[in-house]
């Protein structure tokens, strides 16, 4: 995580990099953006976990892995407005060692039906946001984020009692320039009941 705010903050401080000033506003906006996303799904005590049936995930490309994992769900306000999250670790593992992220800003629980993952700045949308941020050290230096930007969710069942799905998501690590190479695809599926709806 240090690497991914201290690269961005080095990227912002640059002179003559030959990012133009909309090309800095759109790096920061997603880095705070993503970290946001990062930091809120990391605070359980906002998120109750109650999970019912199938919730894993199976990763591909510069990561190769399968776990079932711990799964939270639930209405978060924060500075950007209220949204939708959905939080994934491995089972007996710290999220704050490994966790995927899922977003959408809503004021109410997300309906049943296809969604499409948008990679865009906007707050806005019908879209999910979705990221991936596994750390190999203690120290938080070799932190990788993940940011989706393509791919699909599909939500089965959508109530207060009980939230599920699946998702087909492809994404890269954030990092400038992006390197096409570091491609990570995420299949999971999920089923929780979602607290604060």
């Amino acid at each position: 995580m240090r690497f991914f705010i201290e690269t961005t903050f080095k990227l912002s401080l640059k002179s003559g990099s030959g990012f133009d000033s909309m090309e800095h506003m759109k790096i920061k906006f997603l880095a705070v953006l993503f970290l946001s996303i990062f930091l809120v799904s990391c605070n359980e005590d906002l998120i109750t976990e109650t999970e019912f049936g199938p919730n894993s995930i199976t990763l591909s490309g510069v990561v190769s892995k399968s776990f079932e994992a711990t799964t939270y769900a639930g209405s978060i306000d924060d500075y950007s407005g209220l949204s939708f999250n959905l939080s994934m670790h491995p089972k007996g593992c710290d999220s704050f060692e490994e966790q995927f992220s899922l977003r959408k800003f809503s004021t109410s629980l997300p309906e049943i039906g296809l969604y499409n993952i948008d990679d865009g700045l906007s707050l806005g949308g019908n879209e999910f946001k979705a990221s991936y941020m596994f750390n190999d050290s203690i120290s938080f230096l070799n932190d990788s984020l993940y940011v989706m930007v393509s791919g699909t969710v599909k939500i089965t069942e959508s109530s207060v009692l009980k939230y599920e799905g699946h998702f087909n998501l492809s994404g890269y690590k954030l990092e400038f320039p992006i390197d096409s190479a570091n491609v990570l695809n995420i299949v999971g599926e999920f089923s929780v009941v979602p607290e604060n709806f």
